[in-house]
């Protein structure tokens, strides 16, 4: 893992997660979305699949919405499904300022004004890709 999070920090790294013979789980970790990825954003949340919205409690806005990562890259949140959601843009600003102030959107291995590490992020269970 030391040598995937020097390698992420000036490049884009994919995981794959496979038991020998199918392979189960890819993940980015980086901003790139890749057609697969996109079509399901853009799909919305089955088993409906209403279309992407923002996903801000009582906005429900369709149009101009920006693709977030729940817990950000610079916080070694990867790009897969389970960690984006569609904002609007100025949700997506409100979550950008407090994830800054939480201290999520330097690197991991920057220390907080406390000298302690920013707090982990609950990334939810993964999904298949």
């Amino acid at each position: 893992m030391s040598l995937a999070r020097e390698v992420s920090r000036d490049a884009f790294l994919k995981a794959v997660i496979h038991d020998g013979v199918r392979i189960d789980t890819v993940a980015h970790f980086g901003r790139h979305t890749d057609a697969k990825l996109r079509t399901a954003l853009e799909l919305g949340s089955p088993p409906d699949f209403e279309g992407a919205m923002c996903k801000e409690p009582g906005c429900g806005r369709r149009y101009g919405l920006q693709w977030d990562h729940v817990d950000p890259v610079a916080h070694d949140g990867p790009t897969a499904l389970w960690n984006m959601e569609a904002l609007c843009t100025p949700d997506h600003r409100k979550k950008t300022e407090a994830d800054r102030r939480a201290g999520l959107l330097s690197p991991r291995d920057a220390k907080t004004k406390g000298g302690e590490e920013p707090p982990p992020v609950d990334r939810g269970p993964p999904e298949a890709a």
